[in-house]
């Protein structure tokens, strides 16, 4: 690690032991590469590390390391805790930097925002690897204890060690594991969080579905009283939206492009603009909000203002209830192509995406300023040259019911307007029912640590703990982490002066469930 310009305060602060100690593990994964698909090295090299500290370990066919370490005397009965975390990185690699993630280490310096904050980060050839290098160094550390055995803590239960591949590919390594591994584990405390002293006990589940119908095609040109009825082409181009992440800016009065394109094509259609629908095209993936979108229609040139005031009245209704956002609208002629969708699936495709929930659907009761269910329609398409029509919706939800209304909402409209369910994949929800012990015990913990009170959580996304809730319901388990600010970009940053807290409370939540008794929790 290198330290900026000689910096006093932060040198005091990387020498402060308990930081000192996290940051000399940290410094160690930083060495090794460990993209995604590249963690072998660093999984051998963290199981010779914890097998040295007295664990017994094992790699599964897919590199996920486990360990387990028996209790200190007299606490055999407390209930079995599990540290959780990814082995992989996000590697970004800086523009004309060379830097290649296969073979290059992280080059980890020490210095200050913007806004001053001490701060680990690169020198911008990287990423930093902070998710979740930093969490995995922090429960490293207390298993830290200069070759003696056992853990830092002064007492503690049975303990358990999980270290994932293929997190940021899709929680792939979670899904590798073996049911059989949490089948005595009671707590898991998940370290892949990016705020300190926020403590997350709920994470949505999700449902990605393709639909797909066959697109009927007509001429464009159609024939009317015997003549062709002349028709000129437009294209109609979407620009300048936000976008974002479909769980972490559902809620952010974002106006999405592939919902807009569709309520704009119903508001020409029934301002009664006589158009025909040539293609329409919008977004990327199910999990990305489209920024933008295209459509082209074919219709008489003498309807072109009536077209251009729809439009922009649509736009400006959008931005009205979407406040974060902006938007441009072009309507460009172009040449006339020879086929298009008939009406009849013109109107099918829009009724199908306009009669559906897209965005938020219902907050939740414990956190009613957190989103629990939503709905993105993440990419669409209907094409005459296709032949075909396609609609992705990406719904995300903590409660079962309002996941079950969504699917049927969709299955509904799928029905009514010639859709068929195509592809489809699921995980599960982690569900929060209004107690934790484990929450309890970290609370306190983070508390004696900073004298400061702990905030509960949840998040819209999906997260390790969600694949675990499934396959044993009966653990408890949270995600916490260190101060982390813009993962996955060569500008990740960990702030210094969250380590130590960080640390401190998974030694006191070790502590204090070794207080407690397996037998009281399993009630």
């Amino acid at each position: 690690m290198i330290i900026e310009n000689n910096d006093k305060e932060i040198k005091e602060l990387v020498e402060e032991p308990v930081t000192a100690g996290v940051i000399a593990h940290f410094d160690e994964i930083c060495y090794v590469p460990h993209s995604s698909g590249h963690e072998k090295e660093l999984a051998e090299r963290l199981r010779a590390f914890l097998e040295k500290a007295g664990c017994t370990t094992k790699m599964d066919a897919s590199g996920n390391v486990s360990a387990a370490l028996p209790a200190s005397p007299g606490f055999e009965d407390a209930p079995v805790l599990m540290f959780q975390g990814h082995l992989d990185m996000v590697c970004a690699v800086g523009d004309g930097s060379g830097y290649d993630p296969v073979s290059d280490p992280i080059e980890l310096l020490a210095g200050r925002d913007a806004d001053g904050t001490p701060i680990l980060h690169t020198s911008g050839r990287s990423s930093l690897g902070a998710d979740d290098g930093i969490g995995v160094a922090s429960f490293l550390w207390l298993f830290d204890s200069d070759g003696r055995g056992g853990i830092r803590a002064g007492k503690h239960g049975p303990l358990r060690v999980l270290m994932t591949v293929r997190e940021e590919q899709g929680l792939h390594g979670a899904e590798d594991t073996r049911k059989s591994l949490f089948d005595d584990v009671d707590f898991i405390v998940n370290v892949d969080g990016f705020t300190v002293g926020r403590f997350i006990i709920a994470s949505a589940g999700g449902r990605r579905e393709v639909f797909e119908s066959p697109s009927e095609t007509v001429p464009v040109q159609s024939i009317v009283g015997g003549a062709p009825k002349q028709r000129d082409a437009f294209q109609i181009k979407i620009r300048g939206l936000l976008g974002g992440h479909s769980g972490f800016d559902i809620d952010k009065k974002r106006i999405n492009g592939a919902a807009f394109i569709c309520r704009l094509l119903a508001d020409i259609r029934d301002a009664g603009v006589d158009y025909a629908l040539c293609s329409v095209d919008s977004g990327v993936a199910h999990n990305v909000i489209p920024p933008s979108a295209d459509a082209v229609i074919a219709f008489d040139r003498a309807q072109e203002e009536l077209v251009r005031e729809i439009a922009h009245r649509t736009l400006e209704e959008a931005k009205a209830e979407n406040s974060e956002d902006e938007g441009s609208f072009e309507l460009i002629e172009v040449p006339v192509p020879a086929k298009a969708v008939s009406d009849e699936i013109r109107d099918a495709f829009l009724d199908f995406v306009n009669t559906t929930t897209i965005g938020v659907y219902k907050y939740m009761e414990h956190f009613p300023d957190i989103v629990d269910t939503s709905c993105n329609l993440g990419r669409i398409w209907a094409d005459a040259e296709k032949e075909k029509a396609h609609v992705m919706y990406f719904e995300r939800s903590i409660d079962r019911k309002a996941h079950d209304e969504l699917i049927r909402e969709h299955a509904s409209a799928a029905a009514r307007n010639g859709f068929k369910l195509i592809e489809r994949d699921e995980y599960v929800a982690w569900e929060f029912t209004g107690e934790n012990p484990l929450l309890d015990a970290a609370a306190a913990a983070y508390k004696d640590a900073t004298g400061r009170e702990a905030e509960p959580y949840a998040v819209h996304i999906g997260i390790e703990p969600s694949v675990f809730y499934g396959d044993n319901p009966k653990m408890y388990m949270l995600s916490s982490g260190t101060n982390v600010h813009d993962p996955h970009t060569v500008n990740e940053r960990c702030d210094i002066e969250t380590i130590a807290p960080f640390a401190n409370t998974l030694m006191g939540i070790t502590e204090r469930v070794a207080d407690m008794k397996k037998a009281d929790i399993r009630k």
